[in-house]
């Protein structure tokens, strides 16, 4: 046993308490807490928290649908607020967001896609739009997003509309394959 900690969360009340994921570069785990949309972060050799809350996600991220990653010292989370926060996994600093617009705003409940995130190799971060009960016509323009995970710059977008009973990307020597329900195919050299 490396250590035997309790912590009590600031609220008690709040039920939904969920593992992220951790970080041997910054020697930290992290958890989030669904209904204050933030992040607590821990020292993975005491088990003591080290920082957080987090400033708060924006509100359509109390919903199921937010799904962080964790990656290269980074913690990375993204839901249907349809912005991806990038945050320091030593300190719990927001490093940046990247907004992904519905620039037709066909969404319903929001002027952004809801996001989540595919995969995360060489410096990039995929992010993509999917939903798990579609209205017809489908909106236009969903997102396939590269993003640099250093700046939060787009590096590239294609359109791509995924399904939340598909599954995740398979990504490996520069292909990616995810499944487009615009067009039921998709096969991406990056």
């Amino acid at each position: 046993m490396l250590f035997n900690t309790t912590w009590v969360p600031p609220d008690p009340g709040q039920t939904r308490l969920g593992w992220v994921g951790a970080s041997l570069e910054a020697g930290a785990f992290a958890l989030r807490i669904q209904e204050e949309r933030a992040y607590y972060g821990f020292s993975i050799d005491t088990g003591k928290q080290i920082w957080g809350p987090t400033e708060p996600e924006g509100q359509l991220n109390l919903w199921v649908g937010t799904v962080p990653q964790v990656a290269d010292g980074k913690m990375f989370s993204a839901g249907y607020d349809g912005i991806l926060y990038c945050y320091d996994m030593t300190d719990g600093t927001r490093l940046w967001e990247h907004e992904v617009r519905d620039r037709y705003t066909e969404i319903l409940w929001s002027d952004n896609w809801p996001i989540h995130i595919g995969a995360i190799a060489d410096g990039k971060i995929y992010v993509y739009h999917m939903e798990h009960s579609a209205v017809e016509p489908k909106p236009r323009g969903a997102p396939l997003v590269a993003i640099d995970i250093e700046t939060g710059e787009e590096v590239w977008k294609f359109s791509l509309r995924e399904t939340y009973w598909g599954s995740d990307p398979a990504l490996a020597d520069g292909i990616l394959i995810l499944l487009n329900t615009y067009d039921n195919l998709s096969l991406i050299h990056i």
